[in-house]
């Protein structure tokens, strides 16, 4: 069984690399002095959720909008309740090769976010797939293996602070984009 699904995302992998380099010349920018809409793209429990909340609203401010695309691995034992700013994924939300369904990333781009952050330390496979899949996004993640599906990728000694990552994610958006 772990062959299978071994054998599945390097399949999927191989796919959207071939999507990717077909779109190599879409470069991705954004004025950081006015961020108005940010996607955050994880997984884990309700607490990690609203962790990460207070983290966005004491880096960002209350005036920016913040949405969720947030994995779940039972959606009926999540207390988070759907709706325009949080969007609920599972498994099925996702093709046998881990790619989102159309649905997906229709519903992604609707909430036109200006920045979308990868929160986990180690990506799912679905949420790798969907970070790399959403377009007119300047997509931000933790340093790992997984370059090709962000612009800027930070590398964070202590993993546990949420605060910092986003502070700091922020802070080298800003010397990169100068207004």
């Amino acid at each position: 069984m772990a062959f299978l699904k071994q054998w599945r995302s390097a399949f999927g992998q191989r796919l959207l690399l071939k999507k990717i380099q077909a779109h190599s010349k879409d470069k991705r920018s954004f004025d950081p002095s006015n961020i108005q809409r940010i996607v955050l793209v994880g997984s884990g429990s309700d607490a990690d959720q609203k962790s990460w909340e207070k983290a966005a609203r004491s880096t960002f401010g209350k005036a920016v909008t913040l949405n969720w695309m947030w994995l779940c691995t039972n959606i009926k034992e999540t207390q988070l309740i759907a709706d325009e700013h949080v969007v609920l994924l599972s498994t099925k939300d996702f093709s046998f090769f881990y790619h989102p369904k159309m649905e997906v990333l229709e519903q992604l781009q609707r909430q036109q976010n200006q920045l979308l952050f990868g929160l986990d330390e180690n990506l799912d496979q679905c949420l790798l797939n969907l970070m790399t899949c959403a377009k007119g996004v300047f997509r931000v993640g933790k340093s790992n293996d997984h370059a090709h599906c962000c612009e800027f990728m930070l590398d964070m000694k202590d993993r546990s602070a949420k605060a910092k990552y986003l502070k700091e994610a922020l802070n080298y958006i800003k010397l990169m984009n100068p207004s």
